[in-house]
């Protein structure tokens, strides 16, 4: 698995570094790579350039929309993925959807398989025990993930801004567990819930974790 808290294709498209990352470690000269752009509403936009992206690398693509269903077999569509990608956007209104459409338990099973995921924000706080979003406007809230990462997240962190001091008192009261905080234009690459690399797609972004102690970097 590979999380991120912001970049990519989507936002920086002259620096695409931690895609190419994916490709590499998925290792085939035509993988099948799908999309699933719940998060963001299915934006045409972010569809489209995922497909014009990818295939630019010679891969085969896809994309499975909940707004619009056009396939009928999800379980057995993305189980035959080399990769899966999934968008930022509203975390909660993601889950919900996906709770409701099985798409939770499926990605469970794709996990389990081996299928590389590959989660920006959104697309990666729901992978771990908690996470720390603000899907409610003007504040940040915990939300339950799927906990196949340990810990809690915290994507587009930036120690001393609001929304990483937030995150530090959260832990500091016990209202969240310790977990990660990444800056935008950083991944992390997950093997068996184990970071075993971290990625950078700008030079100065950072990955830390963050717990009552406070921040200790990653890289």
């Amino acid at each position: 698995m590979i999380i991120m808290g912001a970049g990519g294709y989507t936002l920086e498209p002259e620096s695409c570094i931690i895609d190419e990352y994916l490709l590499r470690i998925i290792g085939k000269g035509v993988p099948k790579i799908c999309l699933l752009p719940t998060a963001c509403g299915d934006r045409q936009e972010t569809i489209e350039r995922f497909h014009q992206y990818f295939h630019s690398y010679g891969a085969i693509t896809s994309h499975v929309p909940l707004f619009s269903v056009e396939i009928d077999d999800i379980e057995s569509h993305l189980l035959q993925q080399d990769g899966i990608y999934i968008t930022g956007g509203n975390t909660k209104s993601m889950l919900a959807l996906w709770k409701d459409w099985g798409i939770d338990h499926i990605l469970q099973k794709v996990y389990e398989s081996g299928v590389i995921i590959f989660g920006i924000s959104a697309g990666a706080m729901c992978f771990f025990e908690e996470g720390f979003s603000d899907f409610h406007a003007n504040r940040y809230v915990p939300l339950k993930g799927f906990g196949l990462l340990e810990g809690s997240f915290c994507p587009h962190y930036i120690p001393g801004e609001e929304r990483a001091l937030a995150f530090q008192e959260h832990i500091r009261t016990n209202k969240i567990k310790p977990g990660i905080g990444l800056e935008d234009g950083v991944a992390l690459y997950y093997e068996n819930g184990k970071i075993l690399d971290v990625i950078k797609s700008r030079s100065k972004a950072h990955a830390f974790r963050v717990d009552l102690s406070g921040n200790t970097l990653i890289s």
